[in-house]
């Protein structure tokens, strides 16, 4: 008789624990007491040490370090047929800060050193080599034993020559700040953490020219021999973040057409210079935030204007070096017929912005937050449901009946 209760390994549930992987001997952290900085403060922080077990060293450093990089890449066409194409790239960068500061010392570090020839080292490990020894090792092995360390350290920033800390999607370029804790043994590094802090240089509106200037400008479309005209007012062009944007956005259309898009953008500007191996200028356009407008469409031979209800996000002030990396801002409104395809649009108007930091109480200018988001909400009454939306009848088939003041008191 066959016996069937026989020890299967793959079905058989042996309850077996998962391995676990082991902890790292050494961690290191870097911890800042403030989030941001400014030209003239004053960096500090700590640097931890959890050792589980003694960490070879003989000091132990940190570096303030601050650098304006750039590279733009490109690809390489070749009109040969069949031929690769090759990237080609360029740099530039600028060193703005580089400091050290060190945290722990060994007492042994200026003990003299023993060193091991080479024709020893031969000599040694030959197989008929008689009477071997041991090579020479120190009297002191340097370190730091086991066990959790907190090393406080301290920079003073420059009150000039320092840029607003900057970093763009596909832009190839940045302005960053880092402190590193490093652990050398011997001048080689065995240990080391970086960490990133940003710096903002102070931007006072008042201090830009034409910051408080209001902005006017218009466009118009010619569809089937009708036109739609597009006008943009803004009552300034400076702006702090968690700022109102205010102005209006006018539509007049007199074709025979719907209006259903019309969106107003913050463009981010980024001109980039390269100079090794050669020069080469790189300008990138980002697309920071956007508000549409308040109603479904603006129907034919007819017109509507309303107040531009969005806050200015946290952006990066406008700044530029010299030769080097400069950026700036414009509101961009887009006017088309078509919601699917809302870059055929047919009235494309720019308007510049200017980004600062502060305003020193101007008169004009509204430091309130921005407003919860049901205060944004535009309807009074509950949104429509999903079978009224996709019905025949929608109840944004043509513009409300209220005006401007009107809108105000929602």
């Amino acid at each position: 008789m066959m016996n069937t209760n026989h020890f299967n390994p793959r079905t058989t549930n042996l309850n077996i624990p998962q391995a676990k992987p082991m902890p790292k001997p050494y961690d290191i952290y870097v911890e800042f007491h403030e989030r941001i900085y400014k030209p003239g403060d004053t960096v500090t922080g700590n640097v931890h040490l959890s050792l589980r077990k003694k960490l070879a060293c003989d000091i132990v450093q940190v570096q303030l370090y601050g650098e304006a990089k750039v590279v733009i890449t490109k690809t390489a066409m070749s009109n040969t047929p069949g031929s690769l194409t090759r990237n080609t790239s360029s740099s530039q960068w600028h060193r703005i800060l580089d400091e050290y500061e060190t945290l722990w010392q060994s007492p042994y570090v200026n003990d003299p050193k023993t060193f091991v020839s080479t024709d020893e080292l031969v000599r040694m490990s030959r197989s008929t080599t008689i009477n071997t020894r041991k090579l020479a090792k120190p009297t002191h092995f340097p370190g730091i034993e086991a066990g959790e360390y907190d090393y406080p350290f301290k920079f003073e920033l420059p009150a000039s020559g320092l840029a607003t800390s900057f970093q763009a999607k596909h832009s190839g370029c940045s302005i960053k700040y880092s402190v590193t804790a490093m652990a050398l043994n011997n001048g080689s590094s065995v240990l080391r953490k970086k960490e990133l802090f940003p710096i903002v240089i102070d931007r006072p509106l008042d201090l830009v020219p034409n910051a408080f200037m209001p902005v006017d400008i218009h466009g118009k479309a010619n569809i089937s021999g009708h036109e739609i005209i597009a006008k943009l007012s803004l009552h300034k062009r400076g702006y702090t973040p968690g700022e109102p944007l205010s102005g209006t956005v006018e539509i007049i259309n007199n074709s025979k057409k719907s209006v259903k898009y019309c969106c107003a953008t913050i463009v981010q500007k980024i001109t980039a210079y390269t100079n090794l191996p050669h020069v080469e200028i790189s300008k990138t356009v980002n697309e920071i935030a956007s508000t549409a407008m308040p109603m479904h469409k603006i129907t034919a031979n007819t017109q509507y204007k309303y107040e531009l209800d969005y806050h200015i996000p946290a952006l990066t002030p406008d700044f530029e070096i010299d030769s080097c990396l400069s950026v700036s801002y414009e509101l961009k409104l887009t006017v088309g017929l078509e919601r699917k395809h809302p870059y055929q649009v047919v009235i494309t108007l720019s308007a510049p912005l200017t980004i600062g930091t502060s305003t020193s109480g101007l008169e004009g200018v509204d430091p309130s937050a921005p407003p919860d988001f049901d205060s944004n909400y535009l309807f009074t009454d509950a949104p429509p449901s999903y079978d009224y939306a996709v019905g025949s009848g929608s109840r944004f088939d043509s513009a409300p009946d209220y005006d401007l003041d009107e809108k105000k008191a929602l």
